[in-house]
């Protein structure tokens, strides 16, 4: 029987429009960027033919392309500030002809390879029956509060010790797969029941603002001088 892998292909979104930190995307990031090192770890993984960089910008056009992968230019409305993602998901999904799609960014540059071999080998092996896509998530054992100064988590008359709060996962975004189709249905990259495949506080690395970029690149040369 064939497996999902089969007709599997990645999908990178990057745009221009960048507001805390200007040009992420192919900023210099630890002597590359962050774009090239996100094409390079899914090539160790996947066919050129098979990865697909999603975008409005010509800089990161003309980087895809000289990497050998599939540049799809996305129209404006699909790469505005306002437009809804739900929006955006669907049309990405319409935009590529295999039937599984793995959706990744390239802020999560700790997220290598080896968790994109994990969660590849998890969707084919593990969804079959009970899940229906899978999407990588971090474990939050912090105390929470709503607005109101409610505790979410926790009874602050009988604090308990951090490590014995309930498990709470929060997405990560550094890897989703799920089928093409239910991708378009959801307008999503998470499914109706997904399966939460955790990974490390290090690979879940996320870039978000210019400090978060300047501590990644740290922990990237960090990771690559001790396993170059």
């Amino acid at each position: 029987m064939a497996m999902k892998s089969d007709n599997l292909c990645a999908i990178i979104p990057v745009r221009a429009g960048s507001k805390r930190v200007p040009n992420k995307n192919i900023r210099p990031f630890a002597g590359v960027n962050l774009l090239e090192i996100k094409i390079r770890q899914l090539n160790m993984v996947f066919s050129k033919e098979n990865i697909f960089v999603s975008t409005d910008c010509s800089e990161c056009a003309n980087a895809a392309s000289a990497l050998g992968v599939n540049v799809q230019w996305r129209p404006a409305e699909f790469a505005s500030d306002t437009v809804s993602m739900s929006d955006v998901y669907r049309y990405l999904a319409e935009s590529v002809p295999h039937e599984h799609v793995l959706f990744t960014h390239v802020t999560n540059p700790m997220c290598d390879a080896a968790e994109l071999r994990e969660a590849i080998t998890a969707y084919d092996n593990l969804l079959p029956g009970e899940f229906d896509s899978l999407t990588t998530v971090t474990q939050v054992k912090d105390f929470m509060y709503w607005p109101d100064s409610k505790p979410l988590n926790f009874d602050p008359l009988n604090k308990p010790r951090s490590q014995d709060l309930p498990a709470i996962f929060k997405l990560n975004h550094a890897i989703s797969i799920l089928p093409r189709a239910l991708m378009i249905e959801q307008k999503n990259i998470v499914g109706k029941n997904p399966f939460w495949m955790q990974i490390s506080n290090l690979a879940a690395t996320d870039i978000d603002t210019f400090l978060d970029f300047q501590v990644a690149e740290f922990l990237y040369n960090w990771q690559h001088t001790l396993h170059p």
